[in-house]
């Protein structure tokens, strides 16, 4: 069976993550990690990591073209910035090259389309870097939810408050940001960056069929923004209401003061289903656990997964006709809610923990939220106001 040769874009920052991986993967013989792109500007802040390309054999390259010119890799790995997804991920797949795209699909509903259709002429194919997808457990949930045993879903409720201060959003030149300088959409914000697999997995558990990922039909939301330096919002309460009536609720916030890791809640007519990266449980009516499980490293079962589909097996990979559903609700989000400024008065800026921005017992506001299947409005928050359904189709 053909070890496939795979080529990595960046070494820096995320695709420092994926480039571990990787060479996990060639080490052990079941990639040939042949090519890696770094532009020349970005060599100096990672040249640790560029020497450590000669110990495994992998060519460095300064431009796509250069590295297409002597190399046709089997995939291409984007960890790439947002407004670059489209144009780069048509770029391989011209040159009759699979990607593999870090999520999401793109900033916007139109190059998502573009997209797919590259990918058709191509004949090659285009996964998504939702790596929770590729993850046993989110697929072992998939199939028991459609199996119709724990009969239908009523609610899914998402809630994560992941503190991020000034190195966060100093890290590169679009963070917070909604266009890049050209017009492109980037829309980055907790709900499209840091927290979009939670929002992607609610949306796939959502789904009529197994390959199936979520549509919404109409949509509430609360966006709100302490930090004055950013275009985006940091916090935010939206509720979904997608296809067959399932209300799904979303409470995000970079603006705490404590970690809270993501959970989801999704309430059947038989039982509930609990969810984070560490662990899962489905529990009957009365709290009796019926199965459970830990967490996985779902990044390490993606590419394990990629690697057999590119070895010709048919391995689940979650497509781009799949992660349209969470660019279409991010762009909609913007397209009919204004984000609202918060004053000063209702949040703190800790200068001695890199400007991190706290608005006061937001950890607690979501819990009750979150328990209650309830936007940040419903739940109290002083600052907040109800908002309107919007149709989105």
């Amino acid at each position: 069976m053909k070890v496939p040769e795979i080529a990595l874009v960046g070494i820096g920052g995320y695709a420092g993550t994926h480039y571990l991986y990787l060479k996990k993967f060639h080490q052990s013989g079941k990639i040939n990690l042949s090519s890696v792109m770094v532009r020349p500007q970005d060599r100096e802040a990672n040249a640790k990591s560029i020497e450590d390309l000669s110990t495994i054999g992998a060519e460095l390259f300064s431009s796509h073209e250069e590295l297409l010119k002597k190399h046709h890799p089997d995939m291409v790995v984007l960890p790439v910035g947002i407004a670059f997804h489209k144009e780069l991920t048509c770029l391989y797949l011209n040159a009759g090259v699979n990607v593999l795209v870090e999520k999401p699909a793109a900033g916007s509903v139109a190059d998502v389309i573009s997209m797919i259709e590259a990918e058709k002429k191509s004949g090659s194919f285009v996964a998504v870097g939702f790596q929770n997808m590729y993850g046993s457990d989110i697929l072992h949930l998939k199939k028991e939810i459609v199996s119709g045993k724990y009969g239908k879903i009523r609610n899914i409720s998402v809630s994560g408050a992941w503190q991020r201060a000034d190195a966060y959003y100093n890290r590169n030149n679009w963070s917070g940001k909604l266009y890049a300088s050209d017009g492109t959409a980037i829309l980055d914000s907790p709900a499209n960056n840091a927290f979009a697999h939670f929002i992607n997995n609610a949306l796939f558990l959502a789904g009529e069929k197994f390959e199936q990922t979520a549509h919404a039909s109409a949509m509430q939301s609360e966006l709100f923004r302490c930090r004055r330096s950013i275009e985006s919002f940091d916090t935010c309460g939206i509720r979904l209401q997608c296809t067959g009536g399932i209300l799904i609720q979303i409470l995000l916030t970079h603006c705490c003061s404590k970690r809270v890791d993501p959970e989801l809640k999704i309430e059947l007519d038989n039982a509930v289903i609990y969810w984070s990266n560490a662990s899962w449980k489905i529990v009957d009516r009365n709290g009796k656990t019926l199965d459970s499980g830990n967490g996985v490293d779902s990044r390490e079962e993606m590419y394990s997964r990629l690697i057999g589909k590119l070895q010709g097996e048919n391995e689940f990979y979650y497509t781009l006709n799949n992660a349209f559903e969470h660019t279409f609700c991010i762009e909609k989000l913007h397209e009919n809610f204004k984000i609202n400024e918060l004053s000063e008065k209702e949040f703190t800026i800790l200068r001695d923990q890199d400007n991190q921005h706290v608005i006061p017992q937001i950890e607690e506001l979501f819990a009750r939220a979150f328990e209650k299947n309830s936007l940040l409005f419903e739940a109290g928050a002083a600052w907040s106001k109800p908002v309107e359904w919007k149709n989105l189709d």
